[in-house]
């Protein structure tokens, strides 16, 4: 009997926390608005803009592989990748392809995004590049802040004419 109770127990705070964490709509659409809030705020150089979409002990690992801790830090990290090797560069498209609700207030969410017009070691534009960005959100009042951003490199996209 007591065994019996037991897996009761384990089922219903199973159930219990899945149907705590379920996502909503929209929710989920107001995170794909933040991602996508920041891809037109990097494209227009809008530092403020993007600050602001930050929680302020965010952190972030480029696909580069360069990192930054802190709202600040981020946007450092960001002017600076601006002036070097993505001054020309834009991000095309953010397609947000899963979100996951680790509670109400934290998601984490799965996006691929290609990036077109950055600039090689010697100058020279590279080819379009797909990228993985992997984005923790956190609920902060009645907003979604990114709290990390991961980004990783998927491929070159190869210009058929080349």
């Amino acid at each position: 009997m007591t065994r019996l109770i037991y897996y009761i127990s384990v089922v219903a705070m199973l159930v219990f926390d899945a149907a705590y964490a379920e996502p909503n709509n929209g929710e989920e659409a107001a995170i794909r608005k933040v991602i996508e809030q920041r891809r037109i705020a990097w494209n227009a150089q809008d530092t403020r803009g993007y600050a602001a979409l930050l929680a302020p002990d965010a952190d972030s690992v480029s696909s580069t592989g360069r990192s930054a801790e802190g709202r600040e830090e981020i946007i450092k990290l960001y002017v600076e990748q601006r002036r070097e090797a993505y001054r020309t560069a834009t991000i095309t498209s953010t397609v947000v392809k899963r979100i996951k609700f680790v509670r109400p207030d934290v998601a984490l969410a799965d996006a691929e995004a290609q990036l077109e017009g950055a600039r090689g070691p010697d100058g020279s534009v590279v080819a379009p590049r797909r990228t993985m960005v992997y984005f923790i959100l956190i609920r902060e009042g009645e907003r979604w802040l990114i709290s990390s951003i991961r980004g990783a490199l998927i491929s070159a996209i190869q210009d058929p004419r080349q």
